[in-house]
């Protein structure tokens, strides 16, 4: 008798913009943490949209927001939203593969603190973090990115928290 079940062979390949089946289906990075999925689901995909240098000003913004600057832990909601607002329009003057709106900027922004805070606390070293995050279908400009507010954030939170 046939059996009706698919083979890995009949999987249709899988999108390298995407997160991984592997890590969508297991709620986990591969450095360890589980994250909230929907963000990092929205954030991978979204990244492959940014050129490096559209995402330097949004990580700089996050990196604040992880060590706690006072700029970061003082700012008032308008102010808050005045510089995503800033940040989304040049964003949108850009030639993008995909355009942008307040809700892919944030899920871009939650996905990418989630990523971030979870890498930071994880104390995975620098090449394994690489190594996971391009397994994760980040791409490899946005990993380097990644890693380069991860080695500045990280020694700042272990500090305060000895």
């Amino acid at each position: 008798m046939a059996s009706f079940r698919k083979s890995k062979k009949d999987a249709p390949p899988e999108d390298p913009t995407l997160l991984p089946r592997a890590v969508a289906s297991s709620k986990t990075t591969f450095f360890g943490a589980s994250l909230p999925p929907p963000e990092v689901h929205a954030a991978v995909p979204l990244l492959h949209a940014l050129p490096p240098d559209a995402l330097r000003p949004l990580l700089q913004q996050l990196a604040a927001l992880l060590k706690g600057h006072p700029v970061a832990r003082d700012i008032t909601d308008e102010q808050f939203l005045a510089s995503q607002r800033k940040m989304l329009n040049k964003l949108e003057g850009l030639e993008l593969a995909t355009p942008f709106d307040g809700a892919k900027y944030g899920a871009l922004f939650s996905g990418l603190y989630s990523l971030l805070r979870v890498a930071v606390r994880s104390k995975t070293p620098g090449p394994v973090l690489r190594e996971d995050l391009l397994r994760m279908h980040v791409p490899p400009a946005a990993a380097e990115a990644l890693l380069k507010v991860v080695a500045a954030v990280r020694p700042e939170i272990e500090v305060r928290s000895e």
